[in-house]
């Protein structure tokens, strides 16, 4: 019995042992070979099962992909296996994975901080790298798709703004305004191109203003109404000093009025050199009448 004991022991039979083993102590209860190989096989048979229990613990936690607690017990199990290609396949894919599991938090960590700092052509090839590693990561796709999308956002506004600079250049306000405004759309706080449709916008509410009041002056003149026009021609030179149209308004009008005034003045005189004639005081007459002349020489009633 003690020899087919010691051979289950070494073929690693440890529940045929213990049993055989029990089976001597039965007879001979102070038998020390047999309590000694009894002890071995009891000791080996809890070593297997703390093995069986990590080994199934760790393989659980792996398909559950719960790595960290994974990498745990295979460790654990290295402790009492250290040779076990089990324990030791299980550590190799779950230290890969938990290195993969922190690469792919690292870059997904930068491509946002650099999508929060505007660093928009980074964050793409960040968020690209990401998605090498995992082809499918929905937030992922989602950085980048939003970088892409700013990048896009960014090239317009930038052609927005060459374009608008162009425009108030060559002075075309109106295209200039127009431009600025498609690139408001896309930022509404962006400071050039506010500024430019700010200063287009003056520009051509200053035009519009001054084209009104050449309208408006010009119909005053063809009434008649030359003071009026005046008044019209006067804020039209104050918005546009060069405008040629607004100072020969105002030269027309003032001699229309001259022109006006003086009539009224030299008609004046001829009723009052009339007057006197026919209140016999010639020379009162003639003072009238040479006042006049010296208005209109060519008047033949003076």
């Amino acid at each position: 019995s003690r020899k087919v004991c010691r051979a289950f022991l070494q073929q690693k039979q440890f529940a045929a042992v213990r049993t055989l083993a029990g089976q001597i102590l039965e007879l001979e209860p102070c038998h020390v070979e047999a309590s000694e190989l009894r002890e071995k096989a009891t000791a080996a048979l809890e070593h297997q099962r703390r093995v069986r229990e990590l080994l199934e613990a760790a393989q659980a936690h792996e398909n559950s992909h719960e790595f960290e607690l994974a990498l745990e017990k295979a460790r654990a199990g290295l402790q009492l296996e250290p040779r076990s290609e089990q324990f030791l396949a299980i550590q190799s894919r779950t230290t890969k994975a938990l290195e993969h599991r922190r690469r792919v938090s690292a870059l997904l960590i930068e491509a946002r901080q650099q999508l929060n700092d505007h660093q928009y052509e980074a964050s793409l090839r960040t968020a690209e790298e990401l998605l090498k590693l995992e082809r499918e990561h929905p937030e992922g796709h989602e950085l980048k798709q939003t970088a892409a999308s700013a990048l896009e956002r960014l090239r317009k506004l930038n052609e927005s703004l060459a374009q608008a600079k162009l425009k108030a250049k060559a002075g075309l306000w109106e295209e200039c305004l127009k431009v600025a405004t498609e690139g408001l759309r896309l930022d509404p706080t962006h400071a050039q191109l506010m500024e430019l449709a700010s200063q287009a916008s003056e520009i051509l509410d200053k035009r519009r203003t001054l084209q009104e009041l050449l309208d408006s002056g010009r119909g005053q003149m063809g009434r008649g109404e030359h003071e009026a026009a005046i008044k019209s021609a006067e804020p039209a030179l104050q918005l546009g000093p060069d405008n040629a149209e607004a100072a020969q308004l105002k030269q027309e009008a003032q001699r229309a009025l001259e022109a006006r005034r003086k009539k009224e003045q030299v008609a004046a005189l001829l009723a009052e050199a009339l007057k006197q004639q026919q209140s016999g005081d010639i020379e009162a007459c003639y003072r009238a009448a040479s006042e006049g002349l010296n208005l209109e020489p060519e008047n033949a009633e003076l």
